[in-house]
């Protein structure tokens, strides 16, 4: 399925446990605020192209990892997206640290 961004980019839509999970994680790493805003922008721009499209249960789920663009000392973070529209669902979020 081929997806074509809105001109604006797409509507970022956090489930609220994925805000509960980054909001932990944030307390924990506090420059990972900045690494999670950033990876939300570049979702809304290029979102239907950067993740790794995911097979199964429905059309136009992404996972998508991240390093918070190589920020010293943060967790790695992982996001389970789907595009519907304009909207980009933020579905799910693994946090890990990498020294585990």
């Amino acid at each position: 399925m081929l997806f074509a961004r809105p001109s604006g980019g797409f509507n970022i839509i956090e489930t609220p446990e994925v805000s509960r999970r980054i909001g932990a994680a944030i307390a924990d790493w506090p420059a990972l605020a900045h690494g999670w805003a950033a990876l939300k922008a570049r979702l809304a721009l290029v979102g239907h192209r950067e993740g790794t499209k995911v097979d199964g249960e429905g059309a136009g789920y992404f996972v998508i990892s991240t390093d918070c663009l190589g920020l010293p000392g943060l967790p790695e973070v992982t996001a389970l997206y789907q595009i519907l529209g304009s909207d980009l669902r933020l579905l799910s979020v693994l946090i890990r640290n990498g020294a585990e």
